[in-house]
């Protein structure tokens, strides 16, 4: 039995060091999940040692962030799934949006993995109906289905 789910939106922030080439980062994130380097706007700051650090960030509408949210569901490990699905509220912001951190070197080997350093941050927004609870338990099992 598949459940479908949707979401009303994401949000993909990535901070790229000096050292990272901006061009391949964004060229893997298009192969991976189908995302244009255009979508994406920038940010230049200075880090703690005057090194240049680069901020990207991309939203992206309902029909892009339910491909990438199957994407990821699809392609991780079953530990990784069961690891969000069984620890879910991890995930959670009071708003109901899904927090994911995928790592950027795994992504150039094609593979998605949670990662909570040097990773894009992904926060999917949920489709808010009338009963939140039980819709945030088909978010859930969503996960464990793939």
């Amino acid at each position: 039995m598949s459940m479908e789910v949707s979401f009303a939106s994401a949000e993909i922030e990535i901070v790229l060091h000096a050292t990272e080439d901006r061009g391949k980062v964004l060229s893997v994130i298009e192969s991976v999940f189908a995302i244009k380097p255009e979508e994406f706007t920038a940010s230049n700051v200075k880090g703690h040692f005057g090194n240049e650090i680069v901020f990207l960030k991309a939203n992206l509408n309902s029909k892009q962030a339910t491909g990438m949210a199957y994407k990821i569901a699809g392609t991780m490990s079953d530990a990784d799934r069961m690891h969000m699905h069984d620890n879910f509220e991890l995930y959670m912001n009071d708003k109901s949006s899904l927090h994911i951190r995928i790592s950027k070197q795994k992504l150039f080997e094609q593979k998605v993995m949670l990662s909570q350093s040097d990773s894009l941050k992904i926060k999917l927004k949920t489709v808010r109906r009338f009963q939140p609870k039980s819709e945030m338990e088909n978010y859930r099992n969503f996960l464990a289905q793939r």
